[in-house]
């Protein structure tokens, strides 16, 4: 009987990118055949041998298409998991129905709110993709944090939207949408 519930970040706690991978780590991710996600040597160890020990519940921002890429160790998935900002809650690595319902009805107010802002974040300076994720939560990534921060600040308080700054991506979300609210 696992007694430990562990509830963790992903990117840049666990994960980390091919641009940050350092001697020894383990690869846990592919695009296209391309390593894309690494894991620390030791970080991978510890998760395998705590893996019937523990519950661990991965909460990311990452969409359930890009979540589902991680290779875990010992070839399972975690029996929960939150992905898309915490609106789609995955249970045994399948999306739970009445969860999904629940989010995508919170998130119909929203999507006016980030339809119209997504063509004005896509045309700004600086800007490398600009898209809707899951029709969840608008994601904006910049080439540096500040041209992030300039394209953020005329919405910080203009916006009925959740607005999240994490370096060089800016994400807007319904209210009662966050990894950090769960």
């Amino acid at each position: 009987m696992r007694q430990l519930l562990l509830v963790c970040d992903l990117d840049n706690t666990v994960l980390y990118s091919y641009h940050q991978k350092q001697p020894g780590d383990v690869c846990v991710e592919r695009v296209e055949e391309r390593e894309q996600g690494f894991m620390p040597l030791k970080a991978f160890r510890l998760l395998d041998a705590l893996w019937d020990k523990i519950c661990f519940v991965p909460v990311t921002t990452r969409s359930m298409e890009q979540y589902q890429r991680i290779q875990w160790p010992k070839k399972q998935v975690p029996e929960l998991a939150f992905t898309d900002n915490g609106a789609v809650l995955l249970r045994n690595g399948h999306p739970d129905a009445e969860w999904a319902r629940h989010s995508r009805s919170l998130a119909q107010k929203y999507t006016p709110a980030m339809r119209e802002i997504q063509p004005v974040l896509s045309s700004r300076d600086g800007i490398i993709s600009c898209r809707m994720v899951d029709g969840l939560f608008l994601y904006a990534h910049f080439r540096t944090e500040e041209a992030a921060a300039a394209a953020a600040w005329p919405y910080w308080n203009q916006t009925v939207l959740r607005r999240t700054i994490q370096g060089e991506s800016f994400i807007f979300c319904r209210q009662e949408s966050t990894k950090g609210l769960l």
